[in-house]
């Protein structure tokens, strides 16, 4: 029972937003750009890094420095992920490097808030895929049904699941859990 207690405190507003939200809002907060506009592409991926490796040093609070490479691969690639055309690999870096050339939509604040965004969802998704729903499908199924019932006595139904009875969110807790802390930290 302590088990399911835990879990469902793993899943509260106060543990989410105070483990995932909070943080990552401070360490966009505390990352100054080095500039707003620039014509080199190579700056703007160098930046966009700089930020990468900010955030993820402060998110492990071990504040080990990133290898520059890997931080700039992950700018890269969630800048294609979150503003590419989807046809284009390389879209998402052309469409950056307008904004940064113009100063469109705030430039590289838009960029610096957009990456934000993307790795808060991102240790979201890890958080609960590698921590909460392994616990969860360790429960014995007595525990399980269980952890259901109190989990809609608690947080409530989300809208458009359909979800009839406790033992229909044992077979769909990862869909559950999911769409639970996305309304928790994105509304």
């Amino acid at each position: 029972m302590a088990d399911v207690n835990e879990l469902l405190r793993s899943l509260s507003p106060q543990v989410l937003r105070g483990q995932f939200q909070l943080p990552h809002a401070a360490s966009r907060e505390e990352f100054v750009p080095r500039f707003l506009a620039t014509e080199s592409h190579q700056e703007m991926v160098d930046e966009l890094g700089r930020f990468v490796a900010h955030v993820m040093e402060g998110w492990f609070g071990n504040r080990v420095a990133w290898r520059p490479d890997h931080a700039r691969a992950i700018a890269v690639r969630l800048l294609n992920e979150r503003l590419g055309d989807g046809l284009n690999p390389k879209a998402g870096e052309y469409a950056a490097m307008q904004m940064c050339r113009h100063g469109d939509r705030g430039g590289i604040r838009y960029l610096l808030d957009t990456i934000s965004a993307a790795l808060l969802r991102e240790s979201l998704e890890q958080y609960l895929d590698c921590v909460v729903l392994p616990r969860i499908q360790h429960l014995p199924f007595e525990e399980n049904l269980d952890l259901a019932r109190q989990y809609v006595a608690t947080y409530d139904v989300l809208p458009g699941l359909e979800l009839e009875s406790p033992t229909s969110i044992v077979l769909r807790w990862r869909q559950v859990v999911h769409q639970h802390a996305r309304r928790v930290l994105f509304g």
